[in-house]
C-alpha cells in the first residue's frame, strides 16, 4: 500500500529509486540516510532537489525545517546540526500534467551513478508551465539544472527546446 501511494503520488521518486543500488542495498537503506549522507552520486538528493522537498530536523531545540535548496551543502555535507535528526521530508505531490524521468549513467544497473539527472515537467494547452530538473554525479551534491529550466518554461516540448536546455545543463 505505501508503495503505490509513493507511486501515485510522488512518481518521479518511485522511478529513481529502481536504479539505487542492488536489491539488498534498496531494502535496507533509507531515504532519510541517503539524503543525510549526500553521496555526490545518490539519486534520492537529486530526486528531493527536483521535488522541491522540506527535510524536517528535529533536535531539543524543536523542530526545523530546511528546504532542498539548503540541505544540501556540499560533498557528504548537510544543514543538519551535531544535534538534530531528520526525522521527515516532505514532497510536494506531481501536479496534474506532469511528466516525470529519472535517467542515469552507471557502468552496470545497481553500481554508483556516473551520472544522473531527475526531471519533473508540467505541461498545459501544450506548454512548460514548470520545469524541476536536478542532476547526480556532477558536482559535489546534488545540482539543480536552473538553466536548462529557464530554457524550457513557457515553451512548446520539441527537439530544438530540448537540445536548448541541454546545452544551458553543461553551463
Amino acid at each position: 500500500e505505501n508503495a503505490d501511494s509513493v507511486e501515485r503520488q510522488s512518481p518521479l521518486l518511485h522511478e529513481a529509486t529502481k536504479h539505487i543500488g542492488h536489491l539488498p542495498i534498496r531494502s535496507r537503506g533509507t531515504i532519510g540516510g541517503s539524503l543525510a549522507n549526500n553521496d555526490p552520486a545518490a539519486e534520492d538528493p537529486a530526486v528531493i532537489t527536483a521535488l522541491g522537498g522540506v527535510m524536517v530536523l528535529n533536535s531539543h531545540r524543536g523542530e526545523r525545517r530546511v528546504p532542498s535548496a539548503d540541505f544540501f551543502r556540499g560533498l557528504l555535507t548537510t544543514a543538519i546540526e551535531p544535534d538534530e535528526l531528520l526525522c521527515e521530508v516532505e514532497i510536494p505531490a506531481a501536479r496534474a500534467g506532469s511528466g516525470w524521468a529519472f535517467e542515469e549513467v552507471s557502468r552496470r544497473h545497481g553500481d554508483f551513478a556516473l551520472a544522473g539527472t531527475a526531471a519533473l515537467v508540467a505541461l498545459e494547452n501544450g506548454r512548460v508551465v514548470e520545469a524541476r530538473l536536478a542532476a547526480c554525479g556532477v558536482g559535489p551534491g546534488p545540482v539543480r539544472l536552473a538553466h536548462a529550466e529557464e530554457v524550457i518554461i513557457n515553451n512548446e516540448i520539441s527537439d530544438d527546446a530540448i537540445e536548448a536546455a541541454a546545452a544551458a545543463a553543461a553551463l
